[in-house]
C-alpha cells in the first residue's frame, strides 16, 4: 500500500514539475494555444470600453511598434445607444482624448472622433439585431 501511495505522489510531483517548466501535458492544458504566426489583437488601455461589451478578437486586429500603434477592435453588447454615447463622451476625455467630432447618420448609429497628440480614435456605434456593435479604430 505504501509503495502505491509513494508511486502516486512521485507521479503527481513529476507532472507538476513538468508543468512548471513549460512542458505541455494534455490533461493540464488550461487554454487553447495561439496558432503559429498569429498574435491576438491588443486592446489599448487608454481606450475605455463599457462593461456591457464583449470583445470580438476574430473581428479585430492591432499593431504596436515603439513609435506608433494602430488597430481596429470590435465589440458587441446589449445596451442602449444613448448610454454608450454618453459613456464615451465622458470617459474618453478622462483618458486624455479630446472629442473632435460627433456625427449621427441615423437614429441607430453614431460616430465619435477623438484626438490625442498625433493619434486619432474613431468610435462607431450601431444598433442591429437588438444589440449595439462597437468599432474602435485607432490611427496615427
Amino acid at each position: 500500500m505504501k509503495r502505491i501511495l509513494v508511486g502516486g505522489l512521485v507521479a503527481v510531483a513529476l507532472a507538476f514539475a513538468l508543468a512548471l517548466c513549460g512542458c505541455e501535458l494534455p490533461f493540464l492544458r488550461t487554454a487553447e494555444p495561439v496558432q503559429p504566426g498569429t498574435i491576438p489583437p491588443v486592446q489599448f488601455k487608454d481606450i475605455p470600453i463599457p462593461l456591457e461589451f464583449e470583445f470580438l478578437p476574430d473581428k479585430s486586429w492591432s499593431h504596436v511598434a515603439p513609435s506608433f500603434r494602430t488597430g481596429v477592435m470590435n465589440y458587441k453588447g446589449d445596451t442602449l445607444l444613448s448610454r454608450s454615447k454618453s459613456f464615451f463622451a465622458a470617459e474618453m476625455p478622462a483618458s486624455g482624448w479630446d472629442l473632435v467630432e460627433l456625427r449621427e447618420p441615423s437614429r441607430n448609429a453614431a460616430i465619435m472622433k477623438f484626438s490625442k497628440g498625433e493619434e486619432t480614435c474613431t468610435v462607431t456605434l450601431r444598433r442591429a439585431d437588438n444589440l449595439i456593435y462597437l468599432t474602435v479604430e485607432i490611427r496615427e
